[in-house]
């Protein structure tokens, strides 16, 4: 398969997250939940003090190892889906230890450009995921991926004013704000998309300002439905709905740049301020428009899978944003962006862990709405 995205020059898309080391294991009951506290599909960060349920893993069950956190699983599906190596480029921390240095090449393997921070008084982050059927619940340790600092950045930015899309994945807003804002202004200066993934629950009860700021000013908003709900809460937004929420952030939108007037940037401008909610199996709902006409609103049906070919929903949100992000640089309707993004989260959720499939992406080439 040829790269769909020859046009143009790369890098084209940057993300800023947490990466991580996954390990990932099936788990017969969920005693082992409920001896640590967690819920199924539920995510928690814990401390250097709390890694005793990493050991009890290692110890009791069978485990996988592979290349983890949101903005880095996003990038190595993009890879795969548009089959152009080196056409993004990942910025965060880890270890200067053997952990981070297998995590560097599995990363690479994938086509992604790395620009990692390397710590050598901090491990290389990981999260476990514990599957249990369609569930998984995840339990991290950011260790060095806590700590990227502005003066981490400067280096970078050369690179950083090529691409079209920089992409900041909510879990790094969380140490590392102060380098979210100089990439909001970098993105106002040089004309560049800015993408932003709510990722979770507690990130909006927890940094409710933060995440509040970003989401208004990004070009592209993405998240689940209880996601928004938890965002439309913090807000004190009133709504009897997600699509209210979700209009309710587009006519606040301090989307405050005017992008490049290259091919894409002309997509995005007449796409506007694009709103996607994701609710698992469930509908797709986006909102977009650029502010001279009433907002458009789609309600896209998920296709079905098969029960019994789901193994692992792990990392499902972030493919789906892989896949969308490709349909975006292909320049495609919403609809079929939104199916591209449908399309890549079901491949992986036939596997073990968010992993890249062992075929080629061809057949989404041939999703059109």
């Amino acid at each position: 398969m040829q790269c769909i995205l020859e046009k143009y020059k790369p890098p084209i898309l940057a993300a800023f997250g947490n990466p991580l080391l996954d390990m990932c294991t099936d788990i017969t009951n969920t005693d082992i939940l409920h001896k640590y506290g967690l819920v199924p599909n539920g995510q928690m960060e814990v401390a250097d003090g709390d890694l005793k349920i990493f050991r009890d893993i290692r110890n009791s069950f069978s485990v996988e190892y592979h290349p983890g956190g949101a903005a880095q699983n996003t990038l190595r599906m993009f890879q795969w889906v548009v089959n152009c190596p080196l056409y993004s480029v990942f910025f965060g921390g880890i270890g200067n230890d053997d952990e981070g240095k297998l995590l560097e090449k599995l990363v690479k393997n994938s086509g992604i450009e790395t620009r990692y921070k390397y710590h050598n008084d901090y491990p290389t982050g990981s999260c476990l995921a514990l599957i249990s059927g369609e569930n998984r619940s995840l339990v991290c340790h950011l260790g060095a991926a806590n700590i990227y600092e502005p003066s981490d950045l400067l280096q970078h930015m050369q690179i950083l004013e090529q691409v079209n899309i920089i992409y900041i994945e909510s879990f790094f807003i969380s140490h590392s704000y102060e380098v979210a804002l100089l990439l909001l202004k970098l993105c106002q200066d040089k004309k560049i998309a800015l993408v932003f993934n709510i990722n979770a629950v507690y990130m909006c009860n927890d940094f409710p300002n933060k995440v509040s700021h970003l989401a208004k000013c990004a070009n592209i908003l993405f998240g689940n439905k209880e996601e928004f709900k938890a965002l439309g809460k913090v807000m004190n937004l009133e709504y009897e709905s997600t699509k209210d929420i979700a209009l309710a952030l587009h006519n606040m939108s301090n989307q405050g740049h005017f992008l490049e007037s290259c091919d894409l940037g002309k997509y995005l401008n007449k796409m506007g301020k694009i709103i996607v909610v994701t609710d698992g199996k469930d509908s797709v709902l986006c909102v977009y428009g650029n502010g001279c006409n009433k907002p458009s609103v789609i309600k896209f049906d998920v296709p079905a899978v098969r029960q019994e070919l789901i193994r692992d929903t792990t990392g499902a949100g972030d493919s789906f944003l892989s896949g969308f992000l490709a349909g975006v640089f292909a320049k495609h309707n919403m609809e079929t962006c939104i199916a591209w993004g449908c399309w890549t989260a079901q491949q992986v959720i036939q596997l073990i862990g968010c992993q890249v499939p062992p075929y080629p992406s061809d057949e989404i080439h041939k999703i059109r709405y």
